[in-house]
């Protein structure tokens, strides 16, 4: 009896050895992201400076994430992941990257549950998921905090999917319906639509792969998907413009983003073939490189091809549904639904609808490369039923081989993001002129007692791009290198034509600060946090004005703030350490009342 209750069959075994050694040689190239700091390029905004992430999991928090937009996005159930990874493990980097990893790892064996079920071959199949799972351009998703949405999503995503193919029919192709698969399946989708939206175009994917199966596609069992499609990309959308992220026709126009849209499609192509000169950030060129649109082109026209092709071919023969686990291995309908899914899935990310100032990202094929996966354990499965057993076996050898060797790469490619510091020397190694990298590295740097070397690359970005923010960053630079005298002349040139800057504010109220101009820079700072209320450094040297007026109630209360709002504020933690004794018997008073006018008791306006 208990030989019966722990049987597994034959098969299902081979698919736990398969999924396991799949895991472990992830283990290989993401086991060191568990050492790995947080990058200063939106895992501030996601986690270390977020305060209701760092609060952890709690009612008021559950509702902060379903109300609030992050980084220009509505994502509530990847806030709610990171809220309830600080609430396990407190904000550790190296704990949330481990669980990053660990949703990447779900998410292949998932992909190899997919690609079984569609082949029937488990070894076509594990190909194809390690190829999928160990390759470079994976390394973003993963070891980036930021893209716990990416990995988040994913894993729903294939769930989703794998669900509503079982709900499809018996994998023995007898007849039959799976109404509470397919209902499970929607619901999946509609959780890894709040967790990113990049999953908008699930529905039409799934359509695709049915008629890959069964010849025909039941359009009413996906009307409830394309709804929160349609629902989720129109909230996008809007969560996007209230951010800021949309960038304008007037700022680069749509000549420029087609074609930079055909472009990306070949330097994608190329990172999928040839893995190199992977980078963080691609700044977007406002003349994009002939070449690149060249070859961009040719590679979207053999698409093209191959689909259409492939339409023809069925019609003229009449063909039906392929079937489950090989069937009709003739057609070439697998690997135009693998590069449709490819095409279909970038299309949202390919930038027509401008957001951020990147031209591509590593990141935005996670979801599209896995119709490449389609077709690669189709084309395998083609083989094995094809080639004789001594053929059939260097493929498997040379399978293996680009296997270890994308593994090789992915650890050389994870090491470079252990620090801030090191994956923005490396990303700007790799793309040359990049004005947030630098502004990026610069910061960090004057944030890590390393003031001139910071500014130098905040120089470098504003010679790039002369961006407000840029400037602003620039000038605070100048600040921590005790150059008050062009930081005051760089401070006022940015207030008198970007005079909603916050940073230019907060630089000259640090300026008067070192003049003695008490009064001046609690004016002048205290404006420049009504233009941005979480500035946790404004905030800081805030309290730094009150200290020096010896009113240590207002000086703990800024502080407090500014450590509430950001966990690595480490000289604002060291100054209420050091000062917090001040106001033992003094009544608290609440960081609100700071942006008060002293004199009326008011809101001053920004």
């Amino acid at each position: 009896m208990c030989y019966k209750f722990f049987y597994v069959k034959p098969e299902t075994k081979k698919f736990l050895w398969g999924a396991g050694l799949l895991v472990v040689l992830m283990l290989i190239p993401y086991f060191q992201a568990t050492d790995f700091s947080f990058i200063l390029y939106d895992d501030d905004v996601y986690v270390y400076s977020n305060p209701a992430v760092l609060q952890g999991l709690s009612w008021p928090n559950v509702r902060v994430a379903l109300t609030s937009i992050c980084a220009a996005n509505w994502h509530p159930l990847t806030m709610l992941s990171l809220m309830t990874d600080v609430s396990l493990f407190g904000a550790h980097a190296g704990a949330i990257h481990a669980t990053n990893f660990v949703l990447h790892a779900a998410s292949a064996v998932v992909l190899l549950a997919i690609l079984w079920r569609l082949t029937g071959n488990l070894a076509a199949a594990w190909v194809a998921a390690a190829l999928w799972a160990l390759h470079p351009l994976r390394v973003e998703s993963v070891v980036w905090v930021s893209q716990r949405k990416d990995v988040l999503s994913m894993l729903l995503a294939l769930l989703a999917m794998l669900c509503y193919l079982i709900g499809l029919a018996p994998r023995d192709g007898s007849s039959g319906d799976r109404p509470r698969w397919r209902y499970l399946a929607a619901v999946l989708f509609a959780l890894a639509f709040l967790a990113k939206p990049s999953v908008v175009t699930f529905p039409i994917l799934a359509a695709i792969l049915e008629y890959m199966i069964r010849g025909r596609v039941r359009w009413r069992n996906l009307t409830f998907m394309f709804l929160v499609s349609i629902a989720g990309m129109l909230a996008t959308i809007y969560a996007q413009s209230l951010g800021g992220a949309v960038v304008s026709a007037a700022m680069l126009p749509m000549t420029v983003r087609l074609l930079n849209a055909v472009a990306s499609v070949g330097v994608y192509c190329r990172q999928m073939i040839f893995p190199a000169w992977l980078a963080l950030y691609y700044p977007m060129q406002l003349k994009v490189a002939p070449h690149l649109v060249v070859f961009g082109g040719l590679v979207c026209a053999g698409m093209a091809a191959l689909v259409w092709f492939t339409a023809i071919r069925q019609r003229a023969r009449e063909a039906g549904p392929l079937g489950w686990a090989g069937a009709n291995l003739q057609s070439l309908f697998p690997y135009a639904a693998g590069i449709l899914w490819f095409g279909i899935a970038l299309g949202p990310m390919a930038g027509i609808l401008q957001v951020g100032a990147h031209a591509h990202s590593d990141r935005a094929t996670y979801w599209p490369a896995v119709g490449i996966a389609i077709a690669v354990a189709w084309g395998l499965t083609q083989l094995a039923n094809r080639l004789q057993p001594r053929a059939l076996s260097g493929v498997w050898a040379g399978s293996a081989l680009v296997v270890c060797s994308l593994t090789t790469i992915t650890a050389g490619q994870v090491k470079h993001w252990r620090d801030t510091e090191s994956i923005m020397k490396w990303t700007i190694a790799q793309t040359g002129r990049n004005f947030l990298a630098e502004a990026n590295l610069g910061y960090y740097l004057c944030t890590r007692s390393r003031a001139e070397e910071g500014v130098a690359h905040l120089l470098r970005s504003i010679q790039y791009v002369p961006a407000p923010q840029g400037v602003g960053l620039y000038a605070w630079g100048l600040t921590q290198t005790g150059n008050w005298t062009e930081a005051a002349k760089t401070a006022a040139w940015l207030r008198e034509r970007a005079p909603r800057e916050a940073r230019g504010w907060l630089v000259l109220g640090m300026v008067s600060a070192n003049e003695g101009k008490l009064e001046e820079a609690e004016r002048l700072i205290r404006r420049a946090l009504l233009l941005d209320v979480n500035a946790e450094m404004a905030w800081y040297e805030f309290g730094q004005v009150f200290a020096r007026q010896q009113r240590w109630p207002e000086a703990v209360a800024a502080w407090r703030h500014a450590c509430y709002l950001s966990s690595e504020i480490e000289p604002a933690v060291e100054s209420l350490q050091r000062d917090g004794g001040h106001i033992a018997n003094s009544p608290p008073v609440a960081w609100l009342d700071l942006l008060k006018n002293p004199e009326t008791r008011q809101f001053p306006a920004p």
